[in-house]
């Protein structure tokens, strides 16, 4: 994998057991600078990745066989199929849904069955009893019990190493072992056995998702053994409302949103998926002349998994705190394991399960001063979701900075609705994530300027009316917001630069009086006594002076700003800052910067966010 110099990601045609010849500079990954957002360099760490190469120069040298190519022959043999087919197998049996329909995916997503198709216990399971039963007919036990472990360590390889995989497939093997040998473990002594060998293999395994769901499933069964016993039918409908009970914090923490009707649709899904689906792909891997009526079962999955998805309800829940999440599963625990005082537990679990929703209910006023790098996105979050103010999105030229540092924080934050949307001015640094918003959200208000807006606002404008999105024209004096908090301080008339075109807002909200100036370059504002000023054109010479310093009066100043090579923020306005003593943050310095209406306000910093496991902001 290598980072070419204009930022794209470049994925070279070698394999594993090549040998290269690499130079170039090699750089540790950045972490995520904002909260509940997708950290790169730690998925990195669960591969054993710790560098990537800039501007490399590769050198092809020679080629080792390997155990990996096993994988790459079962690859090429599915090649051969036709490719609906194809896409499903590469899924089922490799762990490779790259190949699936965008519109397949979202409806397994929004379904909430997603996971069935993560190669995972369910499938080793399958393949071990179909199996087990084949050779059963014609060897004895021990030497299936060989063959299977065999096979498994094989599988383990075709399946790309998969944490849920080698999971599967370690706990299976070791109790085949263990039953050989008459040694007294039980399944709980597995798992933890199991467990403890993935941490001092790599200890950072503890962060993939994939390791959470496996083991976290495997252990609320193991607990629940009795709840499960039963006939068939008792089985499949506990095992998968269950396992939707184990991992409910962690899928909602993934994707911030929860279909309601997900275990009822999980009850039916397993069952097709395991008595149907699954031996049909396994089948036709191996006996091609099922393939015509596998591609008929296709057809017929894709056509009620799309009827299945118009009855969806889904909701966004936003994050769920990791003590709730403890909290949760100690209620789950003892609900599983106490066979006698069940009633007792009920009504904890009941209460549990809503504070998983808390987000949704969230009595505090929060404003974000979210790290979009060099640009600027801020959001004004009142109490219990009531109104939700977006101004601006941020912006990058072929990044999709928005995408990955502002719509996933509004998710978490549990937000549906944004009430104002606020473009300040036509420069993309600013704007160029609206198209993502607009998408992603549902838009009240779009907030534009009366004036010269520029072509790209304009654009959005009529995304937004095609939306049937409400659009505001605001210029000096006009007031918006859900209790007219906003007032528009300029532009007041057009202006030649676009940076002077920006809309100026004086914000009255959480007992404090704030101001955002955009990218304007104006040195007069009819504006005084502010509390906490938003340094305009990421701290630049021309964004502030000294008289309209003395003007403002601001005790606290934010400056939105990243990497950059034009020498932002300026130390001129620093030493301008600091001269006056205005406590200053920057999102090049300390990330994502967040206001709590708590007291007379408290300003949190997520520098260190995602490198705890706890996931505790710093205060500032």
């Amino acid at each position: 994998m290598c980072q070419s110099s204009d930022n794209y990601i470049i994925y070279e045609s070698f394999d594993i057991g090549d040998y290269l010849n690499v130079k170039g500079e090699y750089y540790i990954p950045r972490a995520a600078s904002s909260p509940f957002t997708f950290d790169y360099s730690m998925y990195l760490k669960t591969k054993k990745i710790f560098f990537l190469v800039y501007e490399p120069e590769v050198e092809f040298i020679g080629k080792e066989k390997t155990i990996y190519d096993i994988r790459e022959y079962v690859k090429d043999y599915i090649d051969t199929f036709p490719e609906k087919i194809r896409a499903y197998l590469y899924a089922l049996i490799i762990g490779d849904k790259s190949l699936l329909d965008d519109d397949v995916v979202s409806n397994l997503s929004d379904v909430g069955i997603i996971h069935l198709f993560a190669i995972s216990g369910l499938h080793v399971g399958l393949i071990c009893m179909i199996f087990r039963k084949l050779l059963s007919v014609i060897l004895n036990e021990s030497t299936v019990d060989n063959l299977l472990i065999i096979f498994l360590l094989v599988y383990i390889v075709v399946a790309g190493f998969s944490p849920s995989v080698l999971r599967a497939s370690v706990m299976y093997s070791l109790s085949i072992v263990f039953r050989k040998f008459r040694i007294p473990f039980s399944s709980l002594d597995i798992i933890s056995i199991t467990f403890i060998l993935f941490i001092l293999i790599n200890p950072y395994y503890i962060f993939d998702i994939g390791f959470q769901l496996s083991f976290l499933v495997s252990l609320f069964l193991v607990l629940g053994w009795r709840i499960i016993e039963g006939d068939v039918i008792r089985q499949v409908l506990f095992v998968s409302i269950l396992a939707q009970l184990a991992t409910l914090p962690l899928i909602v923490n993934l994707n911030n949103e929860l279909n309601l009707f997900s275990i009822f649709f999980n009850v039916i899904f397993v069952i097709i998926m395991g008595y149907i689906f699954l031996p049909m792909t396994f089948i036709s891997f191996f006996i091609r002349m099922f393939n015509n009526l596998y591609g008929q079962l296709i057809i017929v999955f894709e056509n009620l998994l799309n009827s299945v998805n118009d009855f969806s309800y889904i909701i966004r829940v936003g994050n769920i705190h990791v003590l709730f999440i403890i909290i949760y599963y100690v209620f789950l625990y003892l609900f599983l394991v106490n066979t006698e005082n069940k009633k007792k537990y009920y009504t904890f679990y009941i209460i549990m399960l809503c504070l998983l929703f808390l987000n949704k209910v969230n009595p505090v006023g929060e404003v974000y001063f979210l790290d979009v790098g060099q640009g600027d996105s801020t959001l004004f979050k009142s109490p219990f979701n009531s109104c939700n103010v977006l101004i601006d999105t941020g912006g990058k030229q072929r990044s999709n900075i928005t995408e990955n540092n502002v719509t996933p924080v509004l998710k978490s934050l549990g937000v549906e609705r944004i009430d104002y949307f606020v473009l300040t001015h036509s420069h993309y640094d600013h704007v160029g994530g609206t198209k993502e918003i607009i998408d992603s959200f549902k838009i009240h208000n779009l907030v534009v300027s009366k004036y010269n807006s520029g072509e790209m606002i304009k654009g959005y404008i009529q995304q937004a009316k095609r939306r049937g999105i409400n659009i505001i024209y605001v210029n000096k004096g006009d007031y918006f917001g859900c209790n007219n908090e906003y007032k528009v301080i300029a532009p007041s008339k057009s202006y030649d630069s676009i940076n002077n075109q920006s809309i100026v807002l004086e914000a009255s909200i959480f007992n404090k009086k704030w101001l955002l100036i955009g990218d304007s370059e104006l040195k007069k504002f009819s504006s005084s006594n502010i509390d906490i000023l938003k340094v305009g054109h990421h701290g630049s010479d021309t964004s502030l002076d000294e008289s309209l310093l003395q003007e403002l009066k601001p005790s606290t100043s934010i400056i939105s700003v990243g990497i950059n090579t034009y020498g932002l923020p300026s130390r001129n306005i620093l030493e301008l800052l600091e001269k006056y003593r205005v406590r200053t943050f920057r999102t090049d310095v300390s990330k994502t910067i967040i206001y709590l209406d708590i007291g007379n306000g408290i300003f949190y910093s997520t520098k260190s966010y995602n490198n705890s496991i706890l996931g505790k902001p710093k205060i500032l």
